[in-house]
């Protein structure tokens, strides 16, 4: 299951985890421990992937085009 838009990733007071996915339809939530290990993962993966703030603002000077 890929990730075509935002999700959020929660625990509630009872301590269970659930995820709330949204795409340009709708939005649901889903607490399928199976489903939720796999989210929990790919936000894992997203934040081993991203750029630090500095080093983002730094390529987005760098790749910005003025008229």
């Amino acid at each position: 299951m890929a990730a075509s838009g935002g999700f959020v990733l929660v625990e509630l007071p009872d301590r269970e985890q659930a995820i709330y996915l949204e795409n340009a339809a709708r939005g649901h939530v889903i607490n399928d421990p199976d489903t939720v290990r796999l989210m929990d993962r790919k936000w894992d993966s997203l934040l081993g992937e991203a750029l630090s703030t500095s080093t983002s603002l730094d390529l987005i000077r760098k790749l910005k085009v003025t008229p």
